[in-house]
């Protein structure tokens, strides 16, 4: 969720819920299960929902590094400046996580990009990176910076959405 106001005005108002589950089926390689569903009234997107199954492989999966890709294709729903369209997508994502040393600092990069095969023909690319600190085994500090790119935005509304974060997390 992220919201922003500039001398009394909203200017940032996005809703972003991702849930996935990752089934290991053989050695490396895994099936995918990815659901999400987002809002940004400022860019006049009511709702875009999109559950797509896929196959992935690890490339590092261990205490220091993490690289993994998926490939899959799916079903998405989009309300868009009063029209709704569903359609086939494409779906691409990558996890990228790197220790940097002994002193659990990680930088990371993740990004999921997605490509709808009917209705609004629109591509989007959503991406975090950045640094991780953990302050103990489940307390961390992060520097982030999110990049969204929209290849057709609803007229009027810009393509394009960076946000600098900082903040802190639990993992559990």
């Amino acid at each position: 969720m992220t919201r922003d106001e500039q001398d009394g005005v909203s200017i940032k108002e996005k809703d972003r819920i991702n849930a996935a589950y990752n089934y290991l089926f053989h050695q490396d390689w895994f099936f995918a299960l990815n659901v999400s569903a987002e809002r940004d009234p400022i860019a006049l997107l009511d709702k875009r929902i999109s559950f797509n199954p896929g196959i992935g492989y690890d490339v590092w999966d261990d205490g220091k590094r993490t690289l993994n890709f998926e490939l899959g294709a799916g079903y998405s729903n989009e309300e868009s400046n009063g029209e709704d369209e569903s359609s086939t997508s494409i779906d691409w994502r990558l996890d990228f996580a790197y220790d940097l040393s002994r002193r659990d600092i990680e930088i990371f990069h993740n990004h999921h990009i997605y490509n709808n095969l009917g209705g609004r023909k629109n591509t989007v690319f959503n991406s975090q990176t950045g640094f991780k600190y953990d302050i103990t085994d489940d307390i961390y500090l992060n520097v982030q910076l999110n990049y969204d790119y929209d290849m057709e935005p609803a007229e009027g509304t810009e393509p394009d959405d960076l946000i600098f974060l900082m903040g802190a997390g639990i993992d559990f």
